[in-house]
Formats: C-alpha cells, sequence, structure tokens
C-alpha cells in the first residue's frame, strides 16, 4: 500500500479533499481572519452566549486541531522516515528540502498562529459553560475530520474513503498515529479551557 506521498510523484490523485492537511490549514486561516474581524466585537460575545460558544468554539477547535494535525504529522514524519530509500545524494538533498518547506508551510505555520491564537487574541468569556464548551471544542475537529474521510481519494483508479482513504493517505498509520490526533485534541482543549482560562 503506497501513501499519497505529498514530496514523491505517486499514483494518488491530489486535490483539495487528498489531505487533511489541507482542510485544518484552510479553517486556521478562516479561524484568524475571524479574530482579527471580531476584535472590535469581542464585548458583543460576551453578552450573547450563543454567539460566544458558536465563535469561540469555531476558534478554538480550529486552532486545537491544528496542534493536533502539527504533532500527529510529526508522528507520521518519524514513523515512515526509516523507510525511505534514496538513490543519489541529489535526490536526498532535494527531498529533504521539499519535506522542511512543505511541513513549515502546512504544519509549522499553522501550529504558531493557533499557539498565538489561544494564548494572545482569544479569551472565553465567563458567561459560557466551560463542559459545554469543551464537548463542542472536541466534536467540531472529529466531524470535520469524518466529513473530509467521506470525500474520496482515487488511488491506482480505485476510490477511497473512511477509514481506506486514512490508509491508502498516511501509508496505514500504526495504532499510535491513529489514536495521537483524538487524544491531543481531547488533551489540548481540556488544557486550554479548564487550565489555561
Amino acid at each position: 500500500l503506497r501513501s499519497c506521498s505529498f514530496v514523491v510523484r505517486d499514483n494518488c490523485t491530489r486535490t483539495f479533499s487528498t489531505f487533511y492537511t489541507n482542510w485544518s490549514f484552510f479553517a486556521i486561516f478562516v479561524a484568524f481572519i475571524i479574530t482579527i474581524g471580531l476584535l472590535p466585537y469581542m464585548h458583543t460575545l460576551n453578552t450573547n452566549k450563543w454567539a460566544g460558544y458558536v465563535v469561540f468554539g469555531f476558534i478554538i477547535s480550529a486552532a486545537v486541531n491544528s496542534i493536533a494535525v502539527a504533532i500527529t504529522s510529526q508522528i507520521i514524519i518519524m514513523s515512515k522516515w526509516s523507510s525511505i530509500e534514496f538513490t543519489d545524494d541529489q535526490l536526498d538533498e532535494y527531498w529533504v528540502q521539499q519535506l522542511n518547506n512543505k511541513n513549515m508551510l502546512y504544519h509549522m505555520a499553522p501550529l504558531i498562529i493557533s499557539v498565538l491564537l489561544l494564548l494572545v487574541v482569544v479569551n472565553v468569556p465567563a458567561n459560557l459553560n466551560k463542559t459545554y464548551l469543551f464537548i463542542m471544542c472536541c466534536m467540531m475537529p472529529m466531524i470535520f475530520f469524518v466529513c473530509w474521510s467521506c470525500l474520496n481519494v482515487l488511488d491506482n483508479n480505485e476510490k477511497h474513503t473512511l477509514f481506506r482513504k486514512v490508509s491508502v493517505v498516511y501509508d496505514n498509520p500504526d495504532t499510535i498515529v491513529t489514536a495521537s490526533f483524538p487524544i491531543v485534541i481531547v488533551v489540548i482543549t481540556a488544557m486550554y479551557i479548564f487550565i489555561l482560562n
């Protein structure tokens, strides 16, 4: 089983729906734009409870999702690195450069933006129930992930969705990699909502 590598030419189609990272990348920038746009109106969200749940829920969940994607992607890179075979030194250098460039753009930049949003910009209003907000912030990335996995990816002229899509796109990740994504989401969301706020 070959993965849809983002640095190696393969038989897998590449569209916006191929990699979950693309969705996560888009979500964190939408959350960033919403946050910047709503900065003058944040006091209004303190008085409107439901608007607060929607806005803060989306911003927190998008940020936590990006952090989980960054951590999970580094685990994938570490676990797959040893199986890569290079044919010459120039390919080695080019491949590593491509990997580093794309890793910085799609994983590390959203991670930095997410941390800034969570630690500098967003403060959860006191009128929001933290338990409800926690549940909402954990559910949103999971729903987002399920929506992504329902869109098929074409590999060797076969369409794959759901768990098969995850296997094809991410080279059949092991249990630790698979479990790391939801675990990171729950742990970081809990730390942010219950400890830092």
